[in-house]
């Protein structure tokens, strides 16, 4: 059931909701709608992609590629990170007794009740566009669907089928082609969602198929920790994205390398592709979508900026020794196959190359280093 929960949560929160790459670092992630940087996408500042047939970041002399201006003393703003409050971790707490214990079932839907809904609308015995939905959500009495939808739901017990036949209202202009019309949907009622936290129970919790918590307090406990992480999350986005934009501002690029443009091409689509197959869409359905252009497009436009961004940051690991040794490197892939919950090191790396790791591993160092020596201001949004 944690698993579960963790997902609902994650949804909920729009946050990196399909696996893989993090974002960290100005453009819009296409899991969650966020803001980072074209690095992140492109697999600089984000979990490390698949290895593309050049020499490794650190066999290159970035410094013919890039001069700076002062990059110590960056100075940038960032918004405090957010406290877990209460009544926010009820309220994520709720969500997820209601998604993984099956919310309320001993008892009929009445007005005012939000309830989960499967239901199917058909005309003529056809099934219509737009009219079929599984774990829906609908407060009864609120007048998001058509009169006598709702209260055709009071008095059915969770659990229950039944079938309702409507009319569409004559004016109709969701869709035209359905104004007036005779219809029937077909409504499951799964459950009645609790409205107040405090009516979960120790006993609900541990019902869950596959229970993870035994009571409320480590439902809530759990919620608080993901609140945190969430928390911790967007200022780290926040800040690095602040010192990418301030540390581009301060560097000067001659020609960038074509290999290494194709590099970070090649790695966008591939955390797009990657990230469309989890939500079963197509690469350039998924960059349509989150982008507004199609996939080969969205990379070509971004490979060079995250081009840049590399080379800033192996020149500035260059200059202040910052370039994770071969130690480093074994040490910090144990350290993240045990924080990714990979089985070893072998099993995560798979077909990828260390190298990609040791790229990873040294930006983080660089980010930290710009952090540590930046001029930090708090804003209040």
């Amino acid at each position: 059931m944690k698993k579960k929960v963790a997902v609902m949560l994650t949804m909920m929160l729009a946050v990196s909701m399909l696996g893989g790459c993090g974002n960290k670092t100005g453009q819009t992630d296409p899991g969650t709608g966020e803001t980072g940087t074209a690095q992140s996408t492109a697999g600089t500042e984000s979990t490390p992609g698949e290895n593309v047939d050049i020499k490794p970041l650190k066999d290159w002399n970035m410094h013919d590629y890039v001069t700076f201006g002062e990059y110590k003393g960056l100075k940038i703003t960032v918004a405090p990170k957010t406290e877990a409050k209460e009544e926010d971790i009820d309220s994520l707490a709720l969500a997820a007794y209601n998604d993984s214990m099956g919310g309320i079932k001993d008892r009929a839907v009445a007005d005012g009740d939000t309830i989960n809904l499967d239901y199917e609308g058909k005309k003529d015995g056809v099934a219509f566009d737009g009219g079929t939905a599984a774990g829906a959500s609908l407060t009864i009495g609120s007048g998001q669907f058509i009169e006598g939808f709702e209260s055709g739901l009071v008095g059915v017990m969770p659990g229950k089928t039944v079938d309702l036949n409507l009319k569409f209202p004559e004016k109709y202009d969701n869709n035209p082609d359905l104004a007036g019309k005779d219809v029937v949907f077909t409504v499951t009622v799964n459950s009645i969602n609790l409205t107040d936290a405090a009516d979960m129970t120790d006993e609900g919790v541990a019902s869950a198929a596959n229970a993870d918590y035994a009571t409320v307090q480590e439902l809530k406990d759990y919620c608080k920790k993901y609140l945190e992480y969430m928390a911790d999350n967007t200022y780290t986005t926040a800040r690095d994205s602040a010192i990418i934009e301030q540390l581009m501002s301060v560097s000067t690029f001659t020609e960038i390398p074509q290999e290494l443009i194709t590099k970070y091409k090649n790695n966008i689509i591939e955390t797009i592709e990657a990230r469309a197959a989890q939500a079963g869409a197509t690469a350039d359905e998924f960059a349509t979508y989150y982008y507004g252009t199609d996939a080969q497009t969205y990379a070509a436009q971004y490979a060079e900026a995250s081009a840049k961004q590399s080379i800033a940051f192996f020149a500035i690991a260059d200059t202040e020794k910052l370039l994770v040794s071969d130690e480093e490197l074994e040490t910090s892939l144990v350290d993240y196959a045990a924080e990714v919950g990979a089985p070893s090191v072998e099993e995560m790396l798979g077909t990828l190359d260390k190298e990609e790791f040791r790229e990873y591993f040294t930006f983080q160092k660089v980010m930290d280093f710009l952090f540590e020596n930046a001029e930090v201001s708090d804003s209040v949004e």
